[in-house]
């Protein structure tokens, strides 16, 4: 699998894990976390290989949809990088407490 892609869905899964059923979140994290075979995860779960394909298949498009209508991954990088550029260390920080909040 193409790491950018493992990468991508980690990241859309640390924003939107909570929203997905715990099958889904279990066999996402899985394959595209720990990097698990398909044959792995269909004999952990005790299902077929072509069931986890259906598992994976339905949790990404609710991921996608997630981060379509939402942008939690796309605003908090934009944020890093506006960050980064803030020489305010004040200001750094009352940021910071905003996001912790």
């Amino acid at each position: 699998m193409e790491i950018s892609r493992q990468n991508e869905v980690c990241e859309l899964l640390d924003y939107y894990e909570a929203l997905l059923t715990e099958t889904q979140r279990e066999t996402m994290k899985s394959y595209f976390c720990y990097d698990n075979s398909l044959n792995e995860i269909a004999d952990e779960q005790g299902i077929t290989k072509q069931g986890v394909k259906a598992n994976i298949s339905a949790a990404l498009e609710k991921l996608n949809l997630f981060e379509k209508n939402l942008h939690l991954v796309q605003k908090m990088k934009k944020y890093h990088e506006l960050r980064k550029d803030i020489s305010d260390l004040e200001l750094v920080k009352k940021l910071d407490e905003i996001f912790e909040e």
